[in-house]
């Protein structure tokens, strides 16, 4: 039924899905009857029938149906959402290696991504209003699809929305006691509120490393002296230190003798002397 031989069956072509029946124009390029549906994020995901109920305005109607079963039945599946992650230090940079201490900021940006320009309703940001819950697993190993976690699990971690920024992001602190690797990688996982089942993604970051701390630097050289310099000075002061030690030990044994070694020689004297005049 061409609408422009027809004309009075414009107007009178209808068609419904997603429970909203809109009137069908016609486009007379492509010779047929058309109307834009547009399912929302959280749509029933399954089988969906469209229906058409035509009439020409002289009497004559008819009416069809998408098939309700079957490979050709029309379904709505659930969206696939993006997920760009970002790993970051505690100053907001990218990073991949960090230390007992550090901060390792996860951050990442999950949002639907526009199936069909004239569906502006769909895309956007995932965020509070449409039931979003971004979770990670930081560990190391093989990942199991099925549980969603790698052989050693570290940590895992909640992500909290930025309003603002419309980003998730959680932080974890290195600590003491956790491996020094360098195969770490996390695995983000985002969700929505739309149902059973939801909307979902999932992305792994870049691999990157938890090292030792470098040991302490040794005393700074005093400003002015080289290193050679000071290394003679303490010689020296070695030096120094030894002869003066020994010089202390001989003076003890052969030195100024003490009031009692002078009156003990005082008394051999004396009677050294009374022998003689005997």
């Amino acid at each position: 039924m061409n609408g422009t031989s027809v004309p009075s069956a414009r107007g009178n072509i209808t068609g419904t899905l997603f429970g909203l029946t809109k009137t069908l124009t016609w486009q007379n390029v492509y010779q047929f009857w058309r109307a834009a549906f547009f399912p929302t994020w959280n749509q029933s995901t399954g089988v969906i029938v469209f229906t058409a109920d035509a009439s020409d305005g002289r009497g004559n109607t008819g009416t069809g149906s998408s098939f309700p079963i079957g490979l050709t039945a029309w379904k709505v599946i659930p969206a696939i959402l993006k997920v760009v992650p970002r790993v970051l230090n505690e100053s907001g940079a990218g990073a991949v290696v960090f230390e007992p201490g550090d901060t390792v900021r996860i951050e990442a940006r999950v949002t639907y991504e526009s199936h069909n320009a004239h569906n502006r309703a769909f895309p956007g940001p995932l965020n509070a209003t449409r039931g979003g819950q971004v979770t990670a697993v930081l560990g190391y190993g093989a990942f199991n699809a099925t549980s969603s976690l790698f052989a050693t699990t570290v940590a895992t971690l909640t992500l909290a929305h930025n309003a603002a920024t419309e980003n998730w992001s959680a932080e974890y602190v290195v600590k003491d006691t956790d491996p020094l690797r360098a195969d770490l990688q996390v695995y983000i996982s985002a969700s929505d509120g739309a149902g059973s089942p939801p909307n979902t993604g999932k992305v792994f970051t870049t691999m990157f490393a938890f090292q030792a701390a470098p040991p302490s630097p040794p005393p700074p050289t005093p400003a002015g002296l080289d290193a050679t310099v000071v290394g003679a000075i303490s010689l020296l002061l070695l030096v120094v230190g030894v002869v003066a030690g020994v010089l202390l030990g001989r003076r003890g044994r052969g030195g100024t003798p003490s009031k009692a070694e002078a009156k003990e020689e005082i008394e051999e004297e004396w009677e050294v002397k009374e022998e003689e005049s005997k």
